[in-house]
């Protein structure tokens, strides 16, 4: 990302180093006029900062005073960023209501923005508006909330309360995701051929699979991240494409290893069965939500992690641990689906086996570029 450069604290109108020389020289406004070839008026205006010192002027600035005519078009360079800043200042001044509705101590924390977490409104809407790519605030609004740009952005966050956490969540996943290299061009049929191996991943249990299935995830072109979740944000999961690239973004609040690779396999099932011009949040409620294809991505995930000719086998099954450890042995699956399903079925107490559904330890995911999803699940 693009950081704004230090502004400077003040800048001066060429017209005030025009005004010392010519005190200097003792050089009257009308005879510096005259020795230039300009109008008298055009001074007085210059020297009152009413006008700007253009390219041809500098050069007979120049001839005239012998200050060379770089000086006095960098000057007028930096008053003129100098102004714009400054007028920009005062338009973002009016939008604290804006800033107010992110929560930027829970983003700071947990790695979405550099930045101190306590700091005035105004350098808060700068960095937010930098986290984002925006010049104004008035573009986040047409981007989630009106689809300005629908080609790149099918789904509006428009009517939903936690839309500014959301747009955040989602954008940490877009900038995430401009870090990653060397990705190659996503083909179904890899993807398919690699489904064996990532439903393996899920059963070994291995309590730091995260590098692993990102790995297993960046081979077929597809881009994992893993996102701390924010305040105020109850989305589990994201899918959509960026270009040819499909982006998966799983959030770090769901911990249990069984809902963890269910919404994972939910993403892959978008990614196989529905279009690339949409997008798939999972964990709320909004307008543009399609049940159907959801049910879809729902029953693809089911399957993954219990196959269908095993699941009929569940629904008369009577459990013990012995019982259990033996059907998972036989049937290659990890304890955590098949106790979580039971539990799903209502033929075991929630309380019942949950000692078999270890947590997700995201921390094992932090690499050079996602330091942040470590620092924020450890808080």
């Amino acid at each position: 990302m693009v950081q704004e450069r230090q502004q400077i604290a003040e800048a001066f109108h060429p017209g005030d180093m025009l005004q010392e020389k010519l005190e200097e020289l003792g050089m009257p406004i009308k005879e510096f006029a005259l020795r230039c070839g300009k109008p008298e008026p055009t001074i007085h205006a210059v020297l009152q900062g009413k006008s700007s010192v253009t390219p041809d002027m500098a050069i007979l600035f120049e001839k005239v005073l012998g200050i060379p005519a770089h000086l006095w078009l960098s000057l007028q360079c930096q008053f003129d960023e100098f102004k714009a800043r400054q007028q920009l200042d005062e338009e973002l001044q009016r939008e604290i209501q804006w800033a107010r509705k992110f929560p930027f101590r829970d983003m700071v924390e947990k790695g979405y923005l550099d930045a101190p977490s306590q700091c005035s409104l105004l350098e808060k809407i700068k960095v937010l508006l930098s986290f984002f790519g925006f010049a104004k605030t008035s573009v986040w609004e047409k981007y989630y909330l009106c689809q300005i740009l629908k080609a790149e952005f099918r789904l509006s966050l428009s009517g939903l309360p936690e839309a500014p956490s959301l747009s955040a969540w989602l954008r940490y996943g877009e900038n995430k995701a401009m870090e990653q290299f060397d990705i190659p061009t996503f083909r179904h049929e890899n993807l398919k051929a690699q489904l064996p191996q990532m439903k393996a991943l899920a059963n070994a249990g291995k309590s730091d699979f995260l590098p692993e299935l990102r790995q297993l995830c960046k081979e077929v072109g597809i881009i994992l991240v893993f996102t701390p979740h924010l305040r105020n944000s109850r989305v589990r999961g994201a899918t959509r494409w960026l270009k040819e690239t499909p982006l998966v973004q799983v959030s770090d609040s769901y911990k249990r290893y069984d809902i963890f690779w269910f919404s994972f396999f939910h993403e892959i099932g978008h990614i196989l069965l529905h279009g690339r011009r949409e997008v798939f949040l999972e964990g709320l409620e909004y307008e543009q939500k399609n049940q159907q294809k959801e049910q879809e991505a729902d029953d693809f995930a089911s399957n993954c992690l219990i196959p269908r000719t095993v699941v009929s086998k569940l629904n008369s099954f009577v459990y013990s641990e012995k019982a259990l450890h033996e059907f998972c042995q036989q049937k290659q699956l990890h304890k955590a689906f098949v106790v979580g399903h039971l539990h799903h079925l209502g033929v075991l107490k929630p309380s019942i086996g949950k000692q078999h559904i270890p947590s997700v330890d995201f921390t094992t995911c932090a690499t050079s570029t996602e330091d942040s999803v470590s620092r924020g699940s450890e808080r």
